[in-house]
């Protein structure tokens, strides 16, 4: 995370240059920043979107090559383009992956509820402005709402999936199946419309929540198949789990 430090480094140099303290640059920035923020962001430990990096740069009065050209320039060096520069950002920023609560799915009003951030650095992947039935190409993520047996997932569980690659069912044990995200078509359950499910080799999905008593198997005809879940991550202790809920 060496980058995010000496971007940081930078960003504190050109504040204190304009005479703002912490608490004043916060104000400055969109977002209603805090002087934790800031202070998070100068000592390197929290990671920066390029937009969030444009505004801080538009606050500074500086150019954004200003802010990231320590990072693989001399401070002398400003004859950069523009092409290079968003080269050299995809190397470090990692990819922003809008999370929609599971009963909010689908709805092209919906916004995201957090944006996680991939280990990969790049800059693909994602749009924030609309959330259409044509995902082909991007990464999700669904905050979970309910109690899965099958696949095993809880509340506030962040289910991270792809809509660019069909899954491989190479199985007909439910259990074995490869992990998706379907919209049923004829039926919700528990208020929703789309679950996580299991895919079987015949094109059955299948699924338990928690207070069922049997597992429930879906006809191909009956769903879409909207993504393959590539990742489970759990964030929140259980004192918080039902805080959106």
């Amino acid at each position: 995370m060496y980058v995010y430090k000496d971007i940081g480094n930078r960003i504190n140099y050109y504040r204190k240059r304009k005479g703002y303290n912490q608490g004043e640059f916060s104000k400055l920035i969109p977002g209603k920043r805090t002087q934790s923020w800031i202070s998070s962001l100068e000592s390197g430990r929290k990671r920066i979107s390029v937009d969030e990096l444009g505004n801080i740069a538009d606050a500074l009065g500086v150019n954004i090559n200003a802010l990231i050209a320590d990072s693989f320039q001399s401070m002398t060096e400003s004859n950069v383009s523009i092409r290079e520069t968003v080269q050299k950002l995809e190397k470090i920023i990692p990819t922003e992956i809008p999370c929609y609560l599971q009963s909010e799915l689908g709805n092209d009003t919906s916004k995201p509820l957090m944006i996680e951030y991939s280990s990969v650095g790049n800059i693909y992947g994602s749009n924030l402005d609309t959330q259409t039935e044509d995902y082909s190409g991007y990464i999700f993520a669904m905050a979970v709402e309910c109690y899965y047996d099958l696949p095993f997932f809880d509340p506030t569980d962040m289910a991270i999936y792809r809509t660019d690659s069909m899954p491989s069912a190479t199985t007909k044990d439910p259990i074995r199946g490869e992990r998706i995200v379907i919209q049923l078509k004829n039926e919700s359950f528990s208020g929703c419309l789309y679950h996580l499910a299991t895919l079987t080799v015949d094109g059955y999905a299948h699924l338990k929540l928690s207070n069922w008593d049997e597992i429930r198997t879906i006809n191909r005809t009956d769903y879409n198949l909207i993504g393959t879940i590539i990742s489970r991550r759990t964030f929140y202790n259980y004192s918080v789990y039902r805080h959106w809920l």
